[in-house]
């Protein structure tokens, strides 16, 4: 045992002498010689003799570009040496030396601009959903069952479709005011307008080529007819349609911010102001480079919604067959309106998003109103009869508005109606900024003057008649959904 420990111990020995003498070798190998001693006196005369080193200083940008920190992005980190671009200096913003409230009160130095009030307007290209329409005026060729529906040889001229849903143009104002040093309370209202959307029909007068025709459904009879505008020898004449739409919508409503998070802000002035309250932080002037930062707002409020139509046929006919119940040269003008008019009124709820970073911004709106929906349905018809000779005669009732469905009819109903919008905006200034959004707005159980068209007629009625039998056309609400989407473009200026 003891003969084995002493030889590990020489082993161990002999490993180390072995490293010892490598390391003499590679310093030996790579240190230059050593020279001899040098006496002080010899010392000195070198240091007459030698020129002196002049040591170049490093540059000083180079020098400020190797000490300047990274900003970190994923971290949302600046470090106060990161000065902020030029077109964000004090210069910018006018009122930025000044302090107080025009500097900092009223605003999150990352996000909101400065100001306790706000002014925007906006240009609208909104579609909406049109307003369907049965077939109103036909056509189809001599000989053939004129205008009927049904038939292969009938062709509709106008109706059978929706109308209205183009692109139109309108506006938007919006106005606000924060209660509250902090930007947590405010108070905002909007209205805005779609200006009406119409669209017109005329046959243009006609002798009967070609033949001209309102198509109905003889419930007497139980077939399909129509009544006669043109047709050679019979009648001549012209038909006319007009149909309308309009909405538009005003609101008031409290704001109030349940989150309000500043991830990275710098003052121009140096000094790091993350996270820092904009009235209690005694900061005078704010930049945004790489600036971010979230705000989340509760709205609650009041809204109005208005959609209103007309739908208006007209007709010219002058009667031209000898053997017809009505002399030669008769002339009958004929006019209907059909008005449908929905006014919402209730409580609005919803959320409003902002997002920020730099000068850019993004909005997300969610909102839902919760009311009253009340409805009006009016119908009227006349129809003035010229006998050559004799004085006009007026009757009341046309082809489709008829005594047995004329008149004003009105109900109350619960509707929701949400809103989603999305914005993008650009701070041109501490005051002005640009932005650019879309909106989606659905509205259910509405009325539409065109759904509210009883195509079954009982022809006894239709003037100069008298009812005789079943009391059609009949009146009922007829409910369709609404929606309305579109474009805004438009400037805020706060102050």
């Amino acid at each position: 045992m003891l003969a084995t420990r002493v030889k590990i111990v020489t082993l161990g020995l002999l490993f180390l002498w072995s490293v010892v003498l490598t390391g003499s070798a590679r310093s030996a190998a790579e240190d230059p010689p050593l020279e001899p001693p040098v006496i002080p006196s010899e010392i000195a005369a070198e240091e007459d003799e030698a020129e002196p080193e002049l040591i170049e200083a490093p540059d000083a940008e180079e020098t400020a570009e190797e000490l300047e920190p990274v900003a970190d992005e994923d971290e949302g980190f600046i470090d106060e040496y990161d000065q902020a671009p030029e077109e964000f200096s004090a210069e910018t913003w006018d009122d930025c030396d000044s302090g107080g409230e025009a500097a900092g009160c009223y605003s999150d130095p990352c996000c909101t601009p400065s100001g306790g009030y706000w002014f925007q307007t906006d240009y609208l290209l909104w579609w909406t959903r049109g307003s369907q329409l049965p077939a109103l005026i036909t056509t189809s060729p001599v000989g053939t069952p004129p205008g009927v529906l049904g038939n292969q040889t009938t062709e509709v001229l106008f109706g059978d479709e929706r109308v209205n849903g183009d692109g139109q143009s309108g506006y938007r104002i919006t106005f606000g005011h924060w209660i509250d040093c902090t930007a947590t309370v405010g108070m905002e209202g909007d209205y805005f307008d779609l200006g009406g959307n119409t669209t017109m029909f005329s046959s243009g007068i006609s002798s009967g080529d070609p033949v001209l025709a309102r198509p109905f459904y003889d419930v007497v009879n139980d077939r399909q007819s129509s009544q006669l505008i043109a047709y050679p020898d019979r009648a001549a004449g012209e038909g006319r349609v007009k149909a309308w739409d309009r909405f538009k919508s005003a609101g008031a409503r409290m704001r109030y911010n349940i989150c309000n998070r500043i991830t990275c802000c710098q003052s121009s002035c140096g000094a790091d102001s993350c996270g820092v309250d904009p009235c209690g932080g005694g900061l005078s002037c704010y930049t945004t480079r790489n600036a971010r930062s979230f705000r989340l707002d509760f709205l609650a409020g009041y809204r109005y919604y208005q959609l209103n139509g007309n739908l208006e046929i007209s007709e010219e006919v002058i009667s031209l067959d000898p053997g017809g119940p009505m002399a030669v040269g008769t002339m009958f003008d004929i006019d209907e309106i059909f008005r449908a008019s929905n006014e919402f009124n209730g409580a609005e709820l919803g959320l409003e998003a902002e997002f920020c970073r730099g000068r850019w911004s993004l909005e997300l709106l969610g909102k839902m109103a919760l009311g009253s929906n009340y409805r009006v349905v009016t119908i009227n018809g006349i129809t003035n009869i010229t006998v050559p000779g004799q004085a006009t005669a007026t009757h009341a009732g046309g082809l489709l508005a008829l005594p047995t469905n004329m008149g004003s009819f009105a109900d109350d109903k619960f509707a929701i109606i949400p809103q989603f919008g999305i914005e993008l905006g650009y701070r041109l200034n501490r005051h002005l900024q640009f932005h650019a959004g879309y909106n989606f707005i659905y509205w259910t159980d509405v009325i539409r003057a065109g759904d509210q068209i009883d195509m079954g007629i009982n022809p006894s009625q239709i003037p100069p008649g008298t009812l005789s039998g079943e009391a059609r056309p009949a009146f009922e609400f007829a409910d369709s959904d609404f929606w309305a989407h579109g474009l805004n473009l438009g400037l805020e200026v706060t102050f």
